[in-house]
C-alpha cells in the first residue's frame, strides 16, 4: 500500500529557501527576503501562499511557475511597490493584500481586474489608495466576486460604475476611510 504524503507536492528545500513548504502551502516570511525565487514548484494547487514581512520590491511574471494557490496573502511587506499582471498566471480563489504601504493604485486595480475567478479580495490598510475608478474590478468581466474589502485605506473618491456588473457582490466594505458621497451609479448591473 502507498501512502501519499501531504509534503509531496512540495519541491526540494533548498530550491525554495528561505521560503518553506508543508501541508498548509508556501511560506515566505521575514526581512531577510529581497526576492522571491519559487519557480521550482510544482505544477500542484498549494492550499495557500503566505508573503508576510519582506523586503520584496515587486512581483514579477511567473513568479510562482504553473503552481496555483487556493488563497494568496501577501502582508506587511512595506517595500512592495508593484505586481505583476500575471504574477499569478494560475489564479487564486482569494486574494488578501493588507497593510503594504507602498502598492500604488494602479499595481493593485490592474491586478484586480485580471484576476477573474477570485470570490474575495481583502485590500485594507493600504495608505496609497485614494480612489476607486471606473470598471474598478468590473472591467474583465470578474462575475464571482462575492467580497471586496477595501476598509481602512485612503480612498476619499468613489467613481461612477466603480462596483458595476459583478452580480455575486454581497459585501462591500468601505469603512474608515475618507468617503462623503457615493455615485448612484456605483452598482449598475449587479443583483
Amino acid at each position: 500500500m502507498l501512502i501519499s504524503s501531504p509534503f509531496s507536492i512540495c519541491p526540494n528545500e533548498d530550491d525554495i529557501l528561505p521560503c518553506t513548504c508543508s501541508y498548509n502551502g508556501v511560506d515566505c516570511r521575514g526581512h531577510v527576503i529581497k526576492n522571491l525565487d519559487l519557480g521550482s514548484l510544482k505544477n500542484e494547487t498549494y492550499k495557500s501562499l503566505y508573503i508576510y514581512n519582506t523586503r520584496i520590491k515587486s512581483i514579477n511574471d511567473n513568479e510562482f511557475g504553473d503552481a496555483k494557490f487556493e488563497t494568496v496573502t501577501i502582508v506587511g511587506n512595506y517595500l512592495l511597490q508593484k505586481i505583476s499582471k500575471i504574477a499569478f498566471n494560475r489564479q487564486p480563489d482569494q486574494l488578501n493584500i493588507i497593510s503594504n504601504a507602498n502598492l500604488t493604485e494602479e499595481s493593485f486595480y490592474s491586478l484586480a481586474r485580471m484576476l477573474t475567478k477570485v470570490t474575495l479580495i481583502d485590500y485594507y490598510n493600504n495608505i496609497k489608495i485614494k480612489t476607486v475608478p471606473t470598471n474598478a474590478f468590473s472591467e474583465s468581466a470578474n462575475n464571482r466576486l462575492v467580497t471586496i474589502n477595501l476598509k481602512s485605506n485612503n480612498i476619499s473618491l468613489i467613481n461612477s460604475n466603480s462596483f458595476n456588473n459583478l452580480p455575486e457582490l454581497q459585501t462591500l466594505d468601505l469603512s474608515s476611510n475618507k468617503i462623503y458621497e457615493l455615485p448612484s451609479n456605483s452598482f449598475s448591473g449587479n443583483n
